[in-house]
C-alpha cells in the first residue's frame, strides 16, 4: 500500500505530465491520437504487458516450464496462488515444491521476466 508521500508525488507527477502533453497538443505539436500511440509503443518497449489469468477450461500451457497457477485449496475457503511445472507429454502441472501432480489448478499465467541484473550476463 503506498503512504501519503507516494501518494502525494504520484499526483504531482499525473498533473505535470497532464499539463505538458495539453500544451503539445494545444499547440498543434501531437494530437491525443498520436500521443496515446507513441506512449503504448514506449511502455511496450519498456517490457510492460498485460497479464491475466488464462482458464485452464479455456486453454493450456503450449509449451513445458515453469508458470504461476491458482488452484483450489482442499483445506481453506480461498484460492492458492504459487509456481508449478507443467509438463506437456502428461498435459499436467506438478507442484515446484512438493513434486506431485496437481488436479485443482483451475488457472495459470506465463511468469514475468526476471529483473534485470546490473553487471551481470543478461
Amino acid at each position: 500500500m503506498k503512504d501519503q508521500n507516494e501518494k502525494q508525488a504520484i499526483e504531482e507527477m499525473r498533473e505535470l505530465i497532464h499539463a505538458e502533453i495539453k500544451k503539445a497538443v494545444d499547440s498543434g505539436l501531437i494530437t491525443w491520437t498520436e500521443f496515446a500511440d507513441y506512449l503504448a509503443n514506449a511502455l511496450y518497449n519498456a517490457g510492460y504487458r498485460k497479464q491475466e489469468w488464462i482458464s485452464v477450461e479455456e486453454r493450456l500451457p503450449e509449451k513445458s516450464g515453469y508458470y504461476l497457477i491458482c488452484q483450489k485449496s482442499p483445506f481453506w475457503c480461498e484460492e492458492i496462488i504459487q509456481t508449478a511445472r507443467w509438463h506437456i507429454s502428461s498435459q499436467r502441472f506438478r507442484g515446484a515444491q512438493a513434486g506431485c501432480f496437481m488436479d485443482d489448478v483451475t488457472h495459470w499465467m506465463p511468469l514475468p521476466e526476471p529483473p534485470k541484473m546490473k553487471g551481470g550476463a543478461e
